[in-house]
């Protein structure tokens, strides 16, 4: 059965995912039991990001359950999208789920043929820490040529004219906002799916002004906070810091209880991905048709739709297509993906 998990998050088209476990249980073969031992005690380890960490756990945790995978042993590291890719490049995880595809020479140069699952897909969003003033009255509003100027340092003040025209409340706060209240940015300096999404969207709609690529890493100006290793070390410094401003996934936002701007779609429309429609009404998404085509290319990023939220990310579940050699192994990650699915 298909779930939709955390509820910020969507699931895939049905079509799409069935296709592709089609693909799987024909590359592993049998049934979930096939090859198993009821009393064999054996590890398949993976890895990837965070955002999925408790949805990862639930699913680990039904298969393990299961009466035919006794003594099964599934851990899960969350080490980031990046760095559980590499990992599952290498060999070193028996799978990874992240939230940004395998980039196409990843894919290509990979030494064995990839399946890369599609999961689910989910906001991005950008916080900020005002006054407390304006978030007890306002929403704070961005494009994305004034958020790019933003995280790139060219804007550094609140009272910016580029970010008054977008937010009038800014100029009628009591008491008034303070005369060059600083910008202060935080942004994390490993790889992660946020970073790879928000980046799109300043490409895609920055009018460019977005003078950096599409990345998973986002140069930091000069004076800007650091941090790394989870999306909770931006969400606390932007909660502890008047003036602060940073972007994560939309479920480490909402955990930290932290109010999401209202970004402007491709309708003209401001929207929070909390308010967002993420049945995509009337939208053609196209998804890789066969398990031999790359996900690189595909993104959610800026489709139209009046209420249509600008910025998501795709998770993906990655696996080798051929799991036949690793007998029980391969059939309990199968049950794994199940769960998931």
């Amino acid at each position: 059965m298909l779930q939709s998990y955390p509820s910020e998050q969507g699931m895939m088209a049905r079509g799409v995912l069935a296709s592709l476990l089609v693909c799987v249980a024909l590359a592993i073969g049998g049934d979930a039991a096939s090859g198993s031992s009821k009393d064999k005690t054996y590890t398949v380890v993976g890895g990837g990001g965070t955002a999925l960490r408790d949805f990862v756990s639930d699913a680990v945790g039904n298969a393990t359950q299961d009466a035919n995978y006794k003594g099964l042993y599934l851990p899960f590291y969350t080490v980031g999208t990046g760095a559980g890719q590499q990992a599952f490049l290498n060999n070193t995880y028996v799978y990874s789920i992240g939230d940004f595809p395998l980039s196409e020479k990843d894919y290509k140069t990979a030494f064995r043929p990839i399946l890369q699952i599609p999961l689910s897909y989910g906001p991005v969003a950008i916080y900020a820490n005002v006054t407390p003033e304006f978030h007890k009255s306002s929403i704070l509003q961005l494009s994305a040529p004034v958020a790019a100027a933003i995280f790139q340092g060219n804007i550094t003040t609140w009272d910016d004219p580029a970010v008054l025209s977008l937010n009038p409340n800014l100029t009628r706060l009591q008491p008034p906002l303070p005369k060059g209240h600083p910008i202060k940015l935080v942004g994390r300096t490993d790889s992660n799916a946020a970073a790879y999404a928000l980046s799109q969207w300043f490409q895609q709609a920055g009018n460019h002004t977005w003078l950096g690529a599409v990345n998973k890493t986002l140069p930091l100006p000069p004076r800007a906070k650091a941090v790394s290793g989870s999306g909770s070390k931006v969400t606390d410094y932007i909660g502890s810091t008047p003036g602060a401003i940073g972007f994560v996934d939309g479920l480490a936002g909402k955990k930290a209880k932290l109010q999401d701007a209202a970004l402007l779609n491709q309708a003209g429309s401001f929207v929070r991905y909390s308010k967002a429609d993420w049945t995509f009404p009337g939208v053609n998404i196209t998804a890789p048709s066969s398990n031999s085509d790359t996900w690189a290319h595909f993104n959610l990023t800026d489709l139209p739709g009046a209420k249509t939220y600008p910025v998501a990310t795709v998770s993906l579940i990655f696996t080798s297509q051929i799991l036949t050699e690793r007998e029980a192994r391969g059939a309990a990650l199968k049950s794994v993906f199940g769960y998931m699915l």
